[in-house]
């Protein structure tokens, strides 16, 4: 747990709060990170084992101040996005995660998110907050750079729908602030000409307009070390810069 205790200690120290994602599919390509010693391809090892970390790392921060939300699981039905055996995620595997993380007596609330930009949680366990993404600029291998045409308020209104059907609140839990192009899974590698056609100050800007205007009342910019990678080894220290301006005059509203 050291590195992991070392995170949320300096957070702590910075008045800052923490959200943990927790379980076997997560944040950042490849997204499943199996260990050698289970065998992945076989939900009858993976779910003991996945339950015993769950269960393990819910006990040690429980009590933990610092952290705002557990996010069990990042997209978890998307079967489409990682390098995940597709049988390991089924929405009964995700109700016994759920199981087990509420099992340590955490107050934390739990965030499960959803598995593309449309969908609603028709289906699947309930927990006290609904995630979901909001992309606006990214490249498709199909169709090229494309941009996505829904307006904000249909995310308002699947905010309140979910609120009316399931009692859940909303978060945007991915907002982009980082480019999405063509060369391979690792966004930050991209050429910082590339990088600039999906996403840079002036989009940054737009997006997170395009979020305020869903009324939500919080939002994630995802794609931090893509600011301090262009800041500090790129000397290109206009995102880190425009982030910094929009966080300093941030003051989204919400009845959600």
């Amino acid at each position: 747990f050291s590195e992991l205790d070392w995170m949320v200690k300096t957070a702590k120290s910075n008045n800052a709060s923490v959200t943990i994602v927790i379980g076997q599919k997560v944040i950042r390509w490849p997204e499943c990170y199996y260990p050698d010693w289970v065998d992945k391809s076989n939900p009858k090892a993976v779910q003991p084992a996945v339950q015993d970390y769950i269960r393990a790392v819910g006990q040690r921060y429980a009590a933990e101040p610092a952290i705002k939300y557990w996010q069990l699981e990042n997209e978890f039905l998307l079967r489409v996005f990682g390098t995940c055996p597709k049988q390991n995620l089924e929405n009964k595997y995700l109700q016994a995660e759920l199981d087990a993380l509420r099992s340590t007596g955490t107050k934390t609330p739990i965030m499960l998110s959803a598995s593309d930009e449309f969908g609603f949680p028709w289906f699947g366990p309930v927990a006290e907050i609904y995630g979901f993404s909001m992309y606006k600029h990214v490249w498709n291998p199909i169709l090229g750079y494309v941009s996505y045409i829904q307006p904000g308020e249909y995310n308002l209104f699947r905010a309140a729908w979910i609120w009316a059907l399931r009692g859940q609140a909303s978060t945007i839990h991915e907002l982009q602030a980082e480019a999405w192009g063509a060369k391979g899974q690792g966004n930050e590698i991209l050429p910082y000409e590339e990088a600039q056609k999906t996403m840079n100050p002036k989009y940054l800007q737009e997006v997170v307009d395009y979020a305020r205007s869903t009324h939500i009342r919080e939002f994630d910019l995802w794609g931090a070390e893509t600011w301090w990678d262009y800041k500090t080894k790129r000397n290109q220290p206009e995102m880190w810069e425009a982030v910094k301006k929009i966080v300093s005059g941030s003051s989204a509203q919400s009845q959600f």
